[in-house]
């Protein structure tokens, strides 16, 4: 098997970047303390193909990238110009062939929202994801309780490998929070041979996620410092769910003030035997030919 840990997202990992680093150049500074990272851009509106193009050009050759799918497509927000599911996962799959040229294309991923249940609704727009995303991995985060619970778990599962998904082992809050899945001992299964895929977002359950406004407490699961005990936790779980699988991608989600995403990143890598870029050494232009 071979494990990548990267973070959700690069603009967030602010301790990494010079003071008055512009913004367009992050990514390229990113990309030499950690080999993989999980584009949140996307998420929030169709990009362009020039971002594509220039992330491709910022990164090393190995350097590997997950694109966060469109939050229209998962019910998270409208498009603006009304266009239905089947057409926003077409013109998504046409913007990102720079990465797929040029090796640096990971998964897909899916993250749902937790009004998103199981039934036929559901079981239509995994229909339409796949064949819009044709062979491409698709990764699959519900955080909905109804589809691991026990009249729904080894349906959800089978579905998934039925269709080649790869479910999204998650940890976060969940004593008395409303709307995430407790990861033990219901979710932690692979449902695709060739690939694992880990969502690590923090663990305060003491009150936290208290307040009106949804942002602020959203911001709020993210400031988690995961200790050396966590990392052997989640580390001994990646190495039992990926032991099955031919490839495992880790991300840290834990993205606030004083949490510690790069490092926990930096650790996962560290113990599976991945070699990390070296920051100081300089990147070679690429020639113009």
């Amino acid at each position: 098997m071979k494990v990548l840990s990267g973070t959700a997202a690069w603009a967030d990992q602010t301790g990494l970047y010079p003071p008055g680093l512009a913004s367009r150049d992050q990514l390229g500074v990113y990309a030499r303390h950690l080999p993989l990272v999980e584009v949140n851009s996307t998420f929030h509106s169709l990009q362009p193909v020039r971002n594509f193009e220039k992330w491709t050009d910022d990164t090393p050759d190995d350097f590997v990238m997950n694109v966060k799918v469109y939050k229209a497509v998962t019910g998270q927000g409208q498009d603006p110009n009304g266009r239905p599911v089947d057409e926003l996962l077409r013109r998504s799959g046409t913007r990102w062939p720079p990465l797929r040229a040029a090796g640096k294309f990971g998964v897909w991923l899916l993250q749902f929202p937790p009004w998103f249940q199981p039934g036929e609704r559901a079981d239509e727009l995994f229909e339409v994801a796949r064949r819009e995303l044709e062979d491409d991995p698709v990764a699959i985060e519900v955080r909905h309780p109804g589809w691991f619970d026990a009249a729904w778990r080894e349906t959800t599962l089978q579905r998934w490998r039925d269709l080649g998904f790869i479910n999204v082992i998650v940890d976060e809050p969940r004593a008395g929070a409303t709307g995430l899945v407790p990861m033990v001992p219901t979710v932690p299964a692979g449902t695709n041979p060739a690939h694992a895929y880990f969502r690590f977002m923090g663990r305060d359950q003491l009150g936290r996620l208290a307040g009106k406004e949804d942002r602020l407490r959203h911001r709020a699961r993210e400031d988690y410092f995961y200790t050396e005990e966590d990392w052997r936790e989640l580390g001994d779980l990646v190495e039992a769910i990926a032991a099955e699988a031919e490839k495992a991608h880790v991300i840290w989600h834990n993205n606030g003030a004083a949490a510690n995403a790069v490092d926990s990143a930096r650790h996962i890598n560290e113990r599976f035997g991945v070699p990390l870029p070296d920051p100081d050494a300089p990147r070679q232009a690429k020639l113009d030919l």
